[in-house]
């Protein structure tokens, strides 16, 4: 599967590889990078449990606590900010 060009779409669950294009690594890296607990455990789903699923919003709050734990402002908030009154 390709990079998604739906990215405001994405579901909640997301494949591998899916994940990986998220935060914006390939797809070993990103294995890597669950194996250093820098983003959470997949879920188990389907009916044979077979299929990992990385839920969306954990990546969300993952990638949140690693940018407050590097002192680095979330550009998300900053915009957010900016458009409050």
């Amino acid at each position: 599967m390709g990079i998604r060009a739906d990215i405001p779409n994405w579901p909640r669950g997301l494949s591998e590889e899916e994940a990986a294009a998220y935060v914006g690594v390939g797809v070993t890296t990103f294995r890597e990078e669950v194996g250093a607990g820098l983003w959470p455990a997949p879920e188990r789903r389907g009916k044979k449990g077979g299929r990992k699923v990385w839920d969306r919003e954990e990546i969300d709050l993952a990638w949140n606590r690693r940018k407050k734990l590097n002192n680095k402002p979330d550009p998300l908030l900053e915009r957010a900010r900016a458009w409050a009154p």
